[in-house]
């Protein structure tokens, strides 16, 4: 039996080459950008999903966990 696994990795808002906005833009708001991305890719079954973070990417982690946003 092969289990298939899939990875993906992100770029905030206003870091690296993506787009930088006028105003602040909080984790939350991070957190749902993040949740987006995971609704558009259909990864929304129960116990589908393993949300790993380094620094600001754990704050984005804890904001999804913290609003049981995933």
């Amino acid at each position: 039996m092969f289990l298939l696994q899939q990875l993906i990795l992100t770029s905030s808002i206003g870091m690296g080459e993506s787009d930088k906005p006028v105003m602040r833009y909080s984790t939350s708001e991070m957190a749902k950008d993040v949740l987006e991305i995971i609704n558009h890719l259909g990864w929304t079954a129960e116990r589908e999903l393993h949300v790993s973070g380094v620094s600001m990417g754990g704050m984005i982690a804890q904001e999804l966990v913290r609003f049981n946003l995933l």
